[in-house]
């Protein structure tokens, strides 16, 4: 097994890696765990400052979902359930229907406002038809 390096602060850029998240962040993942009913499937978010203004994360199969953050405070909670909604899902579902379709569900569970989710990224088509599935 290849041990990963921890490493606080990469020497030639301005990221920190693996920083413990925001407080806010323990709450969203409570609050979705609850709703999706699996209050002890493993996690481990790693989060990360990033030097734009927008949001990237990554989730993956083995529990862990890593947030790199902009600065806009929607992106971060955007993309958040964004990666929390691959990790709820089995391995292989991606960006098919079954995956929009439950992000949306979580954006609408969290009351945000789905036109800044559409505008704070480039959504793919499937987004747009679960979205228009679920509220027309």
């Amino acid at each position: 097994m290849k041990r990963r390096r921890r490493i606080t602060v990469h020497a030639r850029s301005n990221h920190a890696l693996n920083l413990q998240p925001p407080a806010w962040v323990a709450d969203v993942v409570a609050e979705v765990r609850a709703f999706a009913g699996v209050p002890s499937k493993r996690l481990l978010i790693m989060w990360r400052n990033g030097s734009g203004k927008l949001s990237s994360g990554h989730a993956k199969s083995s529990g862990e979902i890593v947030i790199t953050a902009g600065s806009c405070e929607f992106d971060q909670g955007d993309i958040l359930l964004h990666e929390l909604a691959h990790w709820l899902l089995p391995r292989g579902t991606a960006h098919r229907m079954r995956f929009w379709r439950l992000y949306w569900r979580l954006v609408d569970h969290f009351g945000i406002d789905k036109g800044k989710c559409f505008a704070s990224a480039s959504y793919r088509s499937k987004a747009v038809v679960a979205y228009r599935e679920i509220w027309s």
